[in-house]
């Protein structure tokens, strides 16, 4: 018989790491295991892993949990396939500090897709006759960058980030290029604020591509979209789930404390589909660098605190 026996546990961000680590665990302890993260062939090594330790009911459902239908499709994976949610670990962003919630456990986000289509024309015959879609691109960058809206932005009281964080364009050397996609996302508390840096944004590229033309005066075209990833949320300190949560620290000898993640998280959807949510922080330093750090006391703590609340020992 082992200590999650007749348990249901989901784990996003399954495919490595510590997702990896824990979607195992809790196989090992006899949980039906529903795992969630992006890349299926990374899932069905990791489902096999479950089985090898024991696991009987071992689930893969590929999840972006920044897509609402992905995370509506996770959950009823666990409800109708499996009987039930016992546990659920969102482990497919960062948190930082022992709980997250306070006011916003949150820095609600909108994701951008950005598309430049310029004018193809031979790079070393006929220049002067196309339009460079990544000159356009690079101009409302600059422009961005010069006003203050990428990376931490601050204006008067207002505060909130943004990023370019994937680019793709081009094909050959001797060709004027004719397209380049940009992803990218702004994020703030203020729902009002976050829309005034999607739109500077926008406004930004619209005007870079009226700044170029080809000798026949033509322009490229932008198309522009933007998706509410998620919504920020807030939990009363007082609340089942928060002193649920710092009960069981309270088990190790720790102390609970809330905080404010800037981070996105499953809790976010998890919480405004009317299941309130704490994130446990695990140990992680300097997330996404080369410098990032795991303290593996904090780790093993986060976990038997986890378990603790799992099994219901709080």
């Amino acid at each position: 018989m082992g200590a999650l026996d007749g348990k249901v546990a989901v784990v996003t961000g399954a495919s490595r790491g510590l997702g990896e680590a824990m979607a195992v665990g809790f196989a090992r302890a006899g949980a039906s295991v529903v795992l969630g993260a992006r890349t299926v062939e990374d899932l069905e090594r990791v489902a096999q892993r479950c089985r090898d330790v024991g696991g009987t009911s071992v689930e893969v459902v590929p999840t972006d949990v920044g897509r609402e239908d992905d995370v509506r499709a996770l959950v009823d994976a666990a409800v109708n396939r499996c009987g039930g949610l016992d546990v659920f670990v969102a482990n497919a962003a960062t948190s930082y500090g022992m709980l997250t919630d306070k006011r916003y456990t949150d820095l609600p986000s909108y994701d951008l897709d950005i598309v430049i289509e310029g004018i193809a024309s031979h790079a070393g015959v006929h220049p002067e006759a196309g339009v460079n879609a990544l000159t356009v691109a690079s101009l409302a960058v600059a422009d961005l960058q010069a006003g203050g809206w990428l990376g931490l932005i601050e204006k008067g009281r207002h505060r909130g980030t943004s990023n370019i964080g994937i680019v793709q364009g081009g094909d050959a050397t001797n060709v004027v290029m004719p397209r380049i996609e940009l992803h990218g996302e702004v994020r703030s508390h203020d729902p009002k604020f976050r829309q005034r840096l999607a739109d500077e944004f926008r406004k930004a590229f619209e005007r870079a591509v009226k700044s170029v033309r080809n000798d026949a005066g033509k322009r490229a075209r932008l198309t522009f979209v933007q998706d509410l990833k998620y919504e920020s949320f807030a939990l009363d300190p007082q609340s089942p789930c928060v002193q649920a949560a710092i009960a069981a620290a309270a088990l190790f000898g720790l102390k609970g404390e809330t905080r404010i993640s800037n981070g996105g998280l499953d809790a976010n959807w998890l919480s405004a589909r009317g299941l309130p949510t704490v994130t446990l922080g695990s140990g992680q330093e300097h997330v996404h660098t080369t410098d990032e750090t795991l303290y593996l006391d904090d780790y093993l703590n986060a976990c038997r605190i986890a378990v603790a609340l799992a099994t219901g020992r709080v």
